[in-house]
């Protein structure tokens, strides 16, 4: 092999290292979770009980809050999702708790990809939401995102939407260009 070749070779594996790195790196900041630690998450939830489902909706210490939901059917797949989804837009029946989203939101569509991957999209006139902070739009997103995934064992990440379009970030702070896994580190420990 001659030298130019070998330094070639060693360049692109470390190329190649470099990329997976900084891959890595992004998702863990930006609350991706890889497909490992997303089935260490999903592995100790308790099995839900046909026709019900777990909400979590943002409240006190900046955490997501559990509460229990009769979804009236026993579905499964986009049928069960969807039901879900309405019943988060619907709101928190605890007065501790607050809205996911603001009543003028809508779910526009829904579906769920043969790879686990299930694209929202939201609709509302004011557009995509702003005049919020930070921690309001991680526990805004990770209401939506965990109540899912949590929920629905035949999705595995989603891909928010708003109006049709994928953007960005939803108020400027948290990346929603990638599809997102559970977060479970957001969720309060039950007392």
């Amino acid at each position: 092999m001659s030298r130019q070749l070998a330094v070639l070779l060693v360049a692109a594996v470390l190329t190649f290292a470099a990329m997976l790195v900084a891959w890595r790196w992004t998702s863990q900041r930006s609350g991706t979770a890889t497909g490992d630690e997303t089935a260490a998450d999903l592995a100790v939830l308790p099995p839900q009980e046909p026709g019900q489902a777990t909400l979590y909706f943002p409240g006190l210490g900046g955490k997501l809050h559990p509460e229990q939901r009769a979804l009236g059917e026993e579905t499964e797949g986009e049928a069960r999702i969807r039901l879900i989804v309405t019943e988060l837009l619907r709101g928190p029946v605890s007065e501790e708790l607050s809205p996911t989203l603001p009543a003028a939101v809508e779910l526009s569509a829904l579906a769920l990809d043969t790879d686990g991957t299930l694209f929202i999209d939201f609709s509302s006139t004011a557009g995509p939401l702003g005049g919020m902070g930070s921690t309001a739009e991680l526990l805004t997103i990770y209401s939506v995102v965990d109540t899912v995934l949590l929920n629905e064992p035949q999705a595995t990440r989603v891909v928010l939407m708003w109006n049709g379009r994928q953007h960005p970030s939803l108020a400027g702070h948290i990346d929603t260009t990638r599809p997102l896994t559970a977060n479970r580190s957001l969720i309060a420990e039950s007392s």
